[in-house]
This record gives C-alpha cells, structure tokens and sequence, in this order.
C-alpha cells in the first residue's frame, strides 16, 4: 500500500482504498489489453482482477484466445 493508503486503513477507510484501486483497473483496462495484445499478438478474452488489503494483493488476469 502507498503510505496514503495505509493511513486510510488505518482510519477504517478500507472501502476507499478499494473503490479507488477498481476505479484505476477499470481506467487503465482497454490501454493494458491494447499492450498485453501487441506483446502477445493475441486476443485478451475475459480480464479478471482483484484486490485485498491483508495481506496487501492487487492482481490483473489476461486470459487470451488460442489462436496465435
């Protein structure tokens, strides 16, 4: 966690923290497809994310076709 954040957590703000991490996955989604896709030079299908706070995980899956 960025310091900011942690001291959101540490003010019970959690909700906050999580709401502005999906904001920015949701933001950045179709730029990293584009990327994951010219680096790969195939489909993103389905993109799966999530995060927790303890212990501090954010996580992005690109699941692509299987046509190359």
């Amino acid at each position: 966690m960025t310091r900011a954040e942690r001291r959101l957590v540490e003010a019970g703000r959690t909700a906050a923290v999580l709401e502005v991490r999906s904001t920015f996955q949701e933001t950045m989604r179709d730029e990293l497809i584009a990327q994951i896709e010219e680096l790969t030079g195939r489909r993103v299908r389905p993109v799966v994310g999530g995060t927790q706070l303890e212990p501090d995980i954010t996580s992005q899956v690109f699941v692509l076709d299987g046509r190359r």
